[in-house]
């Protein structure tokens, strides 16, 4: 365990052998305990993650439409601010390199949006803007691993995946034919792959 855990740190490829020794040594599980609940959504919790720059902050989203950023180690909510979105909130992370700045989302309504946090800033001063919209519900969000500081990925229910470059705010998607209908704060886009669902015809 002592030797996964010290190539973790050195090597980013080790990520995938702790996941499965951890969840393989039984003792291992049995030893955790719960330390504390947090309380301060009024719907179901949906999602929950970490920070990238530390691991001090979790960052919760739920079906009441906020996103709630916690001091974890001592229970208690650092932040609180709606989220932008008009339904339940699926995921929310906070982008690596943004000093704790950033913050991606996606909710049933299809919306992906984007917080903005200055250091010390308020609730109410936080501004959410739209990057894209998935014509169905949109439930994940991962990293583009070769620029994870800057672009990301979403997809929804409509089969779609989308691209998203912060530098340049700018959201691009896959399609299965056809031209999109998804808004975004830059309307250039472009086919980055194809990620749509279907079912094999079956013979009389």
């Amino acid at each position: 365990m002592l030797n996964i855990l010290r190539d973790r740190e050195l090597y980013s490829c080790a990520e995938g052998r702790l996941r499965k020794c951890l969840s393989m040594d039984v003792q291992f599980l049995q030893r955790m305990e719960l330390q504390r609940k947090l309380r301060g959504h009024s719907g179901c919790v949906n999602t929950v993650s970490f920070d990238t720059e530390g691991g001090n902050v979790l960052i919760s989203g739920s079906d009441d439409q906020n996103i709630i950023l916690w001091d974890w180690q001592a229970g208690t909510k650092r932040l609180t601010f709606d989220s932008g979105h008009h339904n339940n909130v699926f995921q929310a992370r906070m982008m690596p390199h943004s000093s704790g700045g950033r913050i991606v989302t996606c909710a049933a309504d299809g919306q992906v949006r984007l917080a903005e946090l200055p250091q010390g800033v308020a609730s109410e001063s936080v501004q959410t803007s739209l990057l894209g919209q998935h014509g169905g519900r949109a439930h994940k969000l991962a990293l583009d691993l070769l620029n994870p500081g800057n672009c990301f990925y979403s997809c929804g229910e409509d089969g779609q995946v989308m691209h998203f470059d912060l530098r340049c705010c700018t959201g691009t998607q896959s399609s299965g034919g056809g031209s999109s209908s998804s808004s975004s704060r830059n309307s250039g886009r472009r086919k980055l792959l194809i990620c749509r669902g279907y079912s094999h015809a079956r013979g009389p």
